[in-house]
């Protein structure tokens, strides 16, 4: 029985502009058997499909990349036209990813472009993010680095260094169905202070939920506040680098400047590197570290 793949579709319902024509675009990603259930040496067949609705995608094509735990890449293009099947295998446990996007007759990326709430518009590439194992359950972890209890000492250390009461900032900015809407600013150790939105459900009584912390891990987008809140926990959404909130679009466009445009919260290129190679970099892309978010 076939299975459709867990991935990253930025392409669910979007609207795109088409030679002045709106049309519904949709690009989805599936694999012959469970993703998660190869062996070493076994063919996985991904099948990605292009659906623009009732117009033609033109000369399109779907650019692809495929990475894997045997440090092999293979990366190529197919007409986006017709459903494109790609065929790879993995020799050993570990993972597979294939990204697939699509882009025009020059090369450009397609995007769609999407109406937020407050009337600006936001533009994502088309893209799909596939993912397939072999032998998932048998792989192991590298083991607790050396120094790592005196590397979180130093890190609590810090932290307790920084001046906590009376600095928490906490303004109301929105009400929504179900939850009041805070803009949150709290001290922490480095340049900037940990800042993100939180929601709490209205006539919630002290101390009767839980809380449920989000982090985006990268992005170099301002944050907006969520549309609405859940009604069983206290959400805090805490953005990556500490950018401040309900801003006017100049100060973002300086400050994602000034930090020099890198989407992750980590200070150099270099070590982004070195935690990317201790973990698997396919898993990471596959989503099995953690949230792909913003």
């Amino acid at each position: 029985m076939k299975k459709t793949l867990a991935g990253i579709v930025f392409a669910l319902a979007p609207v795109l502009v088409l030679q002045g024509i709106a049309a519904d675009i949709r690009l989805t990603g599936k694999t012959n058997k469970s993703p998660l259930s190869h062996q070493p040496g076994e063919e996985m067949v991904f099948t990605f499909t292009l659906d623009t609705g009732k117009d033609k995608p033109g000369n399109w094509k779907l650019h692809y990349l495929r990475r894997g735990d045997d440090n092999k890449t293979l990366k190529g293009t197919a007409p986006a036209d017709r459903p494109f099947v790609f065929r790879t295998s993995l020799d050993r446990p570990g993972f597979v990813n294939v990204e697939v996007v699509l882009k025009d007759e020059n090369g450009k990326d397609v995007h769609n472009e999407k109406l937020r709430p407050g009337g600006t518009k936001l533009k994502r590439r088309i893209i799909f993010s596939a993912g397939a194992a072999v032998r998932p359950e048998t792989l192991a972890d590298c083991g607790e680095p050396a120094g790592f209890d005196a590397f979180w000492a130093r890190q609590k250390a810090r932290l307790a260094a920084v001046p906590f009461a009376g600095k928490v900032e906490k303004k109301l900015v929105k009400e929504t169905k179900n939850c009041h809407v805070y803009a949150v600013s709290i001290p922490a150790p480095g340049p900037r202070p940990a800042t993100g939105y939180l929601t709490i459900p209205k006539n919630a009584k002290e101390r009767s939920l839980p809380v449920h912390l989000i982090f985006f891990g990268y992005g170099i987008t301002p944050q907006r506040p969520p549309a609405e809140g859940p009604k069983n926990c206290i959400a805090f959404h805490v953005n990556a680098h500490g950018q401040k909130l309900e801003q006017p679009p100049e100060y973002y466009k300086e400050f994602f400047k000034s930090i020099g445009g890198r989407g992750y919260g980590m200070p150099t290129v270099t070590s982004r590197i070195r935690i990317r190679r201790r973990v698997s970099s396919t898993a990471w892309r596959c989503g099995v570290c953690g949230r792909r978010n913003m």
